[in-house]
């Protein structure tokens, strides 16, 4: 399977990184390649908070990270799957790692109401307008 994944970076309701890109990998499940999305998404997030604190803002919470795959979120908030791919094991670690530590924190949302969907996918103006309605003000 192939897929393309794409993430948002906001800080304040403000679009600060837009990224969308068809994944490098093949993989046989939807669980991995989600998994190296969320990989993927992990490591720019990291970057940026370390980027706000260089310039001196003050970063009080986790990055929260939107998932509309609930089988991501419990599984790597829980650190005892097994996973047989040696890409896999490492992305899953590597986000194990970061849930763990308090630096990212996974919430999960439904499809209709994922704001990244605006991006990359044929809506409704029904549901276009309710997506960014919290963006305009």
């Amino acid at each position: 399977l192939w897929i393309s994944y794409r993430f948002l970076g906001q800080v304040n309701k403000t679009v600060i990184m837009s990224y969308c890109k068809r994944q490098n990998t093949v993989e046989s499940s939807m669980y991995d390649l989600e998994l190296v999305a969320v990989h993927i998404a992990v490591d720019p997030m990291i970057e940026f908070c370390y980027k706000l604190r260089m310039v001196g803002v003050p970063i009080y919470s986790m990055s929260l990270l939107y998932s509309n795959n609930q089988s991501i979120i419990t599984n790597s908030t829980l650190p005892s799957s097994v996973l047989k791919k040696k890409h896999c094991a490492t992305a899953y670690h590597r986000v194990c790692e970061k849930v763990l530590g308090f630096i990212v924190n996974f919430i999960h949302v439904k499809g209709i109401n994922n704001i990244v969907n605006l991006l990359t996918k044929l809506l409704t103006p029904q549901t276009h307008f309710k997506l960014i309605k919290g963006y305009l003000h």
